[in-house]
């Protein structure tokens, strides 16, 4: 099934400002060191970056946990890696994140050296 041209331009806008967005986070030069939070590895050894479905699976939440230090600053980091138009919401030992932004997370925890 083909895409009518504004939709095919539409999904290109999109991919672009998502594709911007982590050129900006990854473009930073800091370190998992220097950082004012840290983010712990599961007993696999894997980020604990989740995905959750609400609402009777019509509403997609990404849950980042296991982290330790400034949670403003984690949220700020995060909110400039999916783009500042998705709602990041603090809650007591995780942050949730609107969307599927699971591989954008841990790719960006995993170049700070997570």
């Amino acid at each position: 099934k083909r895409l009518s041209p504004e939709r095919r331009d539409t999904g290109r806008m999109a991919l672009s400002t998502a594709l911007r967005n982590l050129r900006r986070a990854f473009s930073t030069t800091t370190t998992a060191g220097n950082l004012a939070f840290k983010i712990e590895r599961t007993k696999a050894n894997n980020l604990p970056v989740y995905l959750d479905y609400r609402n009777g699976r019509t509403k997609c939440v990404t849950i980042v946990r296991k982290f330790k230090g400034d949670n403003k600053v984690l949220e700020s980091h995060i909110s400039s890696v999916v783009g500042r138009q998705h709602t990041v919401t603090s809650k007591t030992g995780s942050i949730e994140v609107l969307g599927d932004h699971r591989r954008e997370l841990t790719d960006y925890f995993s170049k700070l050296g997570f």
